[in-house]
């Protein structure tokens, strides 16, 4: 099963063919260095997170490449906001 982050999101919007070879063949995909936009979109990403953990407190904060059974377990809390929630499809 893959896991589909943010950034993996990102790159299917700007090129599905490419996050299908990163996901299904690793091994051919290039490897190399952030562009100073992908970069500055990953920060921005890390600051809204910290903006919204300032305003939802009572937020419970997942492992970023958690397990979508370990998110499974946290939804039987009482909790209403997660961050870093992972989910399977089928």
């Amino acid at each position: 099963m893959h896991q589909l982050t943010k950034t993996d999101f990102k790159y299917y919007l700007d090129c599905p063919e490419s996050i299908w070879l990163l996901k299904n063949k690793p091994q051919v995909y290039p490897k190399g260095e952030f562009s100073l936009f992908a970069e500055k979109l990953i920060n921005e990403g890390y600051e809204v997170e910290a903006y919204a953990k300032q305003l939802f407190t009572n937020g419970l904060d997942l492992p970023e490449y958690g397990s979508p059974k370990e998110t499974q377990n946290a939804l039987t809390d009482a909790h209403n906001v997660y961050f870093q929630p992972s989910f399977s499809t089928t």
